[in-house]
């Protein structure tokens, strides 16, 4: 059976010194669909959503679900209101995870960090929305995806190719999204990547292979803002993963830290840490 949400849930704390609540939607098959919301947004500190599954999956106490889909116009929200942190937001498949809709976990406009988000399936993932972190006063966030292999591939799977804004495209077939696994390996385009780097720090993890293909631009360019990025292949250190880019691409960010680890790495092209 399938746990379809399209209304509103709302555990967010509009007091003084208060934290945002917890909110969890499990089931065999998730979609959070329409414009359906949950606010779980605190004055202290956001709150923690759980959406098929807890981190990675290994909450035994968690039911995780199959397949997830996070519909274009859902939105999650766990914002740390004036002073507070961002909350903690997980969206979780142990087959494909589909996230069209939109995720805020900000620190607060005074003082506060930004939240930490995963998104993931673990067979597949089809990551096409968008996702803030950023702390005015404060560090961005982390936005993990970790599926099981990961290719970042040229140009823009929404055709927009400015290399600035995420994907919001609408899968075809709500339902049907909900109850189908696809197989991997992800595909994350180059502008979805440039498009996160300006709100999060970026952690790329696959338990087996993560690819950057050859970039007509030869450049994977970071340099919105000063956020990290890390590339863990081979996750699960079984020494089956391996780190592959186009030695003639380069890998650039605005003074972010790069780290790239795998039980091998097959080609390297050059990274830049000194901005645009």
């Amino acid at each position: 059976g399938a746990t379809l949400v399209r209304g509103s849930i709302d555990v967010s704390s509009g007091v003084e010194g208060g934290s945002g609540g917890t909110a969890k939607v499990f089931g065999e098959h998730v979609g959070f669909l329409d414009m359906a919301l949950i606010d779980a947004s605190g004055e202290a500190s956001g709150g923690t959503v759980l959406i098929g599954g807890d981190y990675q999956g290994r909450n035994p106490d968690v039911r995780n679900a199959r397949n997830t889909l996070i519909a274009p116009g859902a939105r999650i929200r766990a914002d740390g209101g004036e002073r507070g942190d961002g909350g903690r937001v997980i969206i979780w498949a142990d087959g494909t995870t589909r996230f069209h809709g939109s995720i805020l976990a900000r620190g607060g406009e005074q003082e506060g960090d930004g939240g930490f988000v995963e998104v993931s399936g673990k067979t597949d993932l089809r990551f096409r929305g968008q996702v803030d972190l950023t702390a005015p006063r404060g560090a961005s966030g982390t936005l993990l995806l970790d599926p099981t292999n990961i290719t970042i591939s040229n140009g823009s799977g929404d055709g927009g190719g400015d290399g600035n804004t995420t994907f919001a495209g609408t899968p075809s077939g709500i339902v049907g999204s909900v109850l189908s696994t696809d197989t991997g390996p992800t595909t994350i385009y180059e502008s979805e990547m440039e498009g996160l780097g300006a709100t999060v720090n970026i952690v790329l993890q696959a338990t087996n292979d993560i690819t950057i293909n050859d970039l007509t631009d030869n450049m994977l360019s970071l340099t919105a803002t000063t956020g990290s990025l890390t590339i863990r292949a081979d996750a699960d250190g079984d020494g089956a993963g391996t780190f592959t880019m186009n030695t003639g691409d380069t890998i650039r960010t605005q003074g972010g830290a790069v780290s790239i680890r795998g039980a091998s790495i097959s080609a390297l092209g050059p990274i830049d840490t000194t901005g645009s």
